[in-house]
């Protein structure tokens, strides 16, 4: 099953985004998130969902359960947009983007706060200390709230890489290995 694309999942984020008002979207933002968890932790959910043999009216049916329980427990009004957003999204083919729409609908709430979102991915998970260090140093840096996503990924080799918007600081082994072979090959 293929990915649906960030910017189809933004479409989706921002549809649902501007179906609710203001006081609901932290409700609707922890909704989602709660969903997204369930699709990518509950192999038995996905597997129904995913499933060419389950009837669609089945599929439709779960999701409206399902959407209803989520709404009811964060107290989303009204409870109904959750549901009928589930059974949109997978008649449309594209209930395996959940996770990424959730993502994109935190990214919308954030944008709406004026929160500046950052990524760390560092090449070992960093220890508590390191992690106060650089949140110290994002927020220093900016005048607006920050709010920091951590990643691992061991193919940096070493060092990190950090993300805000468009801009990027490559500080990992990798990307001066890349800028050396870049040099290289021009020269």
């Amino acid at each position: 099953m293929s990915d649906i694309g960030e910017k189809i999942a933004n479409k989706y984020a921002a549809a649902l985004f501007e179906s609710f008002s203001d006081d609901q979207l932290e409700r609707v933002n922890a909704a989602l998130g709660n969903l997204a968890q369930v699709w990518n932790e509950d192999e038995t959910i996905r597997s129904v969902l995913l499933s060419p043999t389950v009837l669609s009216t089945e599929r439709t049916q779960a999701l409206l359960e399902i959407g209803k329980m989520v709404a009811e427990s964060h107290q989303v009004q009204p409870a109904d947009h959750i549901s009928r957003f589930l059974t949109l999204v997978e008649g449309n083919g594209r209930i395996h983007g959940l996770p990424l729409i959730a993502k994109c609908f935190s990214g919308l709430l954030s944008k709406r706060r004026r929160e500046l979102q950052v990524t760390v991915i560092s090449a070992t998970p960093l220890d508590d200390s390191e992690k106060r260090e650089i949140e110290e140093k994002v927020k220093s840096g900016s005048s607006s709230l920050s709010k920091i996503e951590w990643q691992v990924d061991e193919a940096l080799i070493g060092g990190m890489v950090i993300r805000c918007g468009d801009r990027e600081i490559d500080g990992s082994v990798r990307g001066a290995m890349n800028g050396a072979k870049s040099t290289l090959l021009a020269a």
